[in-house]
């Protein structure tokens, strides 16, 4: 597959690539005092970027382009709205169903951050650690792994077991394959290298074990591979962005251009980054036709099908057998947590809506609220984190007759202890409970104050999506339903739903920085 950017590399990364080997230089020989930089964001099509502060965002444990620069300002270029598009081209197999109404576009909206930006200022701090030469290796018997100081004066150990397990030899290792070809049933892992030398003027390390193996470890490898003092993952450790009722009216709600995220790789980064970072954001101007999700799916990868089947049309239904059917208020919820495994993240695509009044959309930000319960009733998040409740979806659809069964806890938690996925569906929760009955009422309690806080006003975010709106979001995360609305002979409403599942998500926003990463 061919990406746009890794072939033609559109003016604005361009000079954002400029900026950041600036930035790269300037990391290395140290900080400058009171120098305010300006530097060009990506365009994301119609989006008037104004005046964006970068420092401090997303809690990194590396310094962030801000914080490296001696807490320097870094404002955002703003852009001529009315400007030829960049030289960007989208993905081969990437269309647009002509059919779409064109004409809506988005409005200039002020884009407060740019996730791409942050990547390449990472990366830039990332690389001035590179092309340091090892001066000398050490034994440290006592903890059974080889300390390793670099002509900076950084020193690392490495534990020998850790090494032999990942010798880059080819008797052990197939660079086509990106991974081992032994079995671990084959490592001695008392073994101690009986020779460990630098080598190739400092750029490797060199050992040799007792039964005659012989390992080479490139220097910037063993940088990259500093256990505990590891850089950050761009895609998996930048801290989450919470939110509560002002979401659209504060200006935190991003907005996006369809058109700019099926053409414009840069667009796609931003919008996908966003969505896991903060959770929701809307995007505009897809017109009044089916299959525009299918399209964003097509850029990430491909959808997740459902029994309802690839996408699902959400219309009013005679004998509906899912309240989604109909004109009734949905109460919060998070989609098909009857499943086993939900679902990642959700598109909505509003085709038709109903005229009269209802059929607004709500939104919470499920994890936050489930840490604002945590903080007042620790006694409550523990019962809701630990207590399975079962789930069930009975009916017929697309793909025929289906009977879903699942067990959840309410707020399942990482290794970390804070939210990872929000389990809440009261039309698919049954009455099966496979606890001591003295648990029950405090149980009911902590469910209770749980719900009270995502429907509190302070947290749930009315928004009455307009024709040509897609909503997305993390269906871990966001709780989310709907007032009631009645359908006429005159007024209707069909939303075209789709999924998108994280691990694809995640793959692809891997691919896009490797990809902008090369063009630099």
């Amino acid at each position: 597959m061919a990406f746009s950017v890794a072939q033609r590399s559109s003016s604005v990364l361009r000079l954002m690539v400029r900026s950041s080997n600036k930035i790269r230089q300037e990391l290395a020989e140290g900080p400058c005092q009171h120098l305010t930089k300006r530097v060009v964001l990506p365009s994301l099509g119609p989006v008037a970027i104004q005046t964006a502060s970068l420092h401090g965002h997303h809690g990194s444990t590396k310094p962030l382009l801000g914080q490296a620069m001696g807490r320097r300002e870094v404002h955002a270029g703003i852009f001529n709205t009315n400007a030829a598009a960049p030289d960007i081209h989208p993905l081969q197999g990437s269309t647009v169903d002509a059919a779409a109404d064109k004409t809506t576009q988005a409005s200039p909206r002020v884009m407060k951050r740019s996730h791409l930006y942050r990547f390449i200022a990472e990366v830039s701090q990332a690389e001035i650690t590179k092309g340091q030469t090892i001066t000398s290796v050490a034994h440290a018997l006592d903890d059974m792994a080889l300390n390793v100081t670099w002509s900076d004066g950084e020193v690392q150990a490495y534990p020998y077991a850790w090494l032999r397990d990942n010798c880059l030899c080819k008797q052990c290792y197939q660079s086509s394959l990106q991974s081992r070809i032994f079995s671990f049933t084959s490592i001695d892992v008392e073994m101690i290298p009986i020779y460990a030398v630098p080598g190739d003027e400092g750029k490797t390390v060199r050992l040799t074990w007792p039964d005659g193996h012989f390992g080479e470890y490139p220097s910037d490898w063993l940088r990259k591979h500093r256990f505990e003092n590891s850089f950050t993952d761009p895609t998996f450790d930048s801290e989450l962005q919470y939110w509560k009722t002002d979401l659209i009216d504060s200006g935190t709600l991003r907005r996006f251009n369809f058109h700019d995220i099926v053409s414009n790789d840069e667009a796609l980064y931003e919008w996908l980054m966003e969505m896991k970072l903060t959770g929701i954001c809307l995007v505009e101007g897809a017109g009044m036709v089916e299959g525009q999700v299918k399209h964003l799916g097509d850029r990430v990868l491909f959808l997740r099908s459902t029994y309802y089947g690839p996408t699902s049309h959400v219309v009013v239904k005679y004998n509906a057998t899912n309240i989604a059917f109909t004109g009734k208020a949905f109460p919060m919820h998070t989609d098909l947590a009857f499943l086993h495994r939900p679902p990642g993240a959700q598109m909505i695509h509003c085709i038709e809506q109903a005229k009269g009044p209802g059929g607004e959309n709500w939104f919470t930000d499920g994890f936050k609220v489930a840490l604002d319960l945590k903080r007042e009733d620790p006694e409550a998040f523990e019962l809701l984190s630990t207590t399975l409740m079962e789930y069930q979806d009975i009916g017929e659809d697309v793909y025929g007759r289906f009977h879903q069964h699942s067990r959840h806890p309410t707020i399942s938690l990482d290794r970390d202890g804070n939210p990872e996925h929000v389990y809440l569906s009261d039309h698919g929760r049954m009455p099966m409970m496979r606890i001591p009955v003295k648990k029950t009422q405090a149980l009911y309690r902590a469910l209770k104050k749980f719900s009270n806080m995502y429907h509190h006003p302070d947290n749930v975010c009315a928004y009455k999506l307009r024709e040509g709106d897609i909503m997305t979001f993390d269906n871990r995360r966001v709780i989310h339903g709907r007032g009631s609305f009645e359908v006429t002979s005159n007024s209707s409403r069909h939303l075209e739903t789709g999924y998108l599942e994280w691990d694809e998500i995640n793959s692809r926003l891997r691919l896009l920085q490797h990809q902008f990463q090369a063009s630099m």
